[in-house]
């Protein structure tokens, strides 16, 4: 049961600190991923995982979540119960065009996909970067090196604009084998053109692209 210190201690609290507690609180937790990209070789945080962890540790610190979404965008309100104080968190809206989908089945998908996204930005969810590890994949053939391995840098020595060209490159090519799936991958991340997409997603923009479109 709460004791009145620990009641007026966390009056004290602002809304800010409620929500760096639940971040911090959500990075204590090793939460899994069961999420599983076969083909790139990585694991990533479905929207379960998140909200399993997350809505027990709001309950904790007396605050909530609501997302929604109307044509324009979607937003996440990160509430704080005791004082009703609220931070909105926003994100576009996108479309998807999935194979045997009806057009309610694309939207719940692209749903899911921005309410994930929310939840990731709001609470400094981080993915591990995974682009140099889908980047030139599966060129490897003959037992020869791609050519990406003779001009291949740490990554951490490039700048991000290296790194933009070079994933602005590799989409490139997938544009000129489907030109329609890859605008429509695009599109499902909220993007036209490769400068639109944030760095973190580019891996599961090129994870997608090589799962829909076939180079060889």
């Amino acid at each position: 049961m709460e004791t009145n210190n620990e009641r007026e201690q966390r009056a004290r609290l602002t809304i800010y600190d409620k929500l760096n507690d639940c971040r911090l609180a959500f990075k204590n937790a090793n939460v899994k991923k069961s999420g599983k990209n076969t083909y790139a070789g990585y694991d990533y945080f479905e929207l379960d995982d998140i909200l399993n962890a997350l809505i027990p540790i709001l309950a904790r610190n007396r605050a909530t979540t609501m997302v929604n979404f109307t044509p324009e965008g979607a937003t996440l309100t990160f509430t704080d119960c005791e004082t009703k104080e609220s931070i909105v968190f926003t994100s576009p809206m996108s479309t998807a065009s999935l194979k045997g989908c009806h057009e309610v089945q694309n939207l719940g998908a692209v749903e899911s996909y921005i309410k994930r996204y929310l939840y990731q930005n709001a609470f400094e969810i981080a993915e591990p970067d995974s682009l140099d590890r889908t980047m030139g994949k599966g060129d490897n053939q003959n037992g020869k090196k791609p050519a990406q391995n003779q001009q291949k840098k740490d990554a951490a020595q490039e700048s991000p604009e290296e790194k933009a060209k070079r994933f602005a490159a590799v989409v490139e090519k997938y544009a000129q084998k489907n030109t329609k799936v890859t605008l429509e991958i695009l599109g499902a991340y909220g993007a036209k053109t490769p400068a639109d997409v944030p760095a973190e997603k580019r891996n599961e923009v090129i994870g997608a692209l090589k799962q829909k479109i076939t180079l060889n």
